[in-house]
């Protein structure tokens, strides 16, 4: 079977947010949605949470967790549906050379159609 590839559009990407532990989400629908974004966004004061009509899409969003430096990144490289599963592709950055001396704490957040499939993140190939 052919593996179909799927948009996204990033919503937000950085280094620096409220998220301290690594995990990924998946997030599909508005009240989820905006209680994700106090605990995500840290800025005072709190931008508006972008909208999303979660009727046509899903957020996904990654986190790499707290590093000591910075330098590192994390990014949904690709999304495809395949076998019935939505899969998820993260490419990671580890530092090197010279960086920046402070906490950070890398994330990426997009947005994908909504799509039929158990979905899977996993490391990019």
């Amino acid at each position: 079977m052919s593996n179909e590839q799927i948009v996204i559009t990033t919503i937000k990407q950085g280094s620096y947010c409220g998220m301290r532990m690594a995990t990924n989400i998946e997030i599909t629908n508005k009240k989820d949605w905006e209680a994700f974004w106090v605990r995500f966004c840290t800025l005072e004061p709190r931008p508006e949470a972008p909208t999303i009509d979660f009727r046509k899409q899903v957020v996904l969003a990654v986190f790499m967790g707290q590093q000591t430096s910075g330098g590192y990144s994390i990014e949904i490289s690709s999304v495809e549906r395949s076998d019935g599963m939505i899969i998820a592709s993260i490419r990671r950055t580890r530092a090197s050379g010279m960086v920046t001396m402070a906490l950070t704490q890398p994330y990426h957040i997009v947005s994908i159609p909504r799509k039929r499939g158990l979905l899977k993140f996993q490391p990019a190939q």
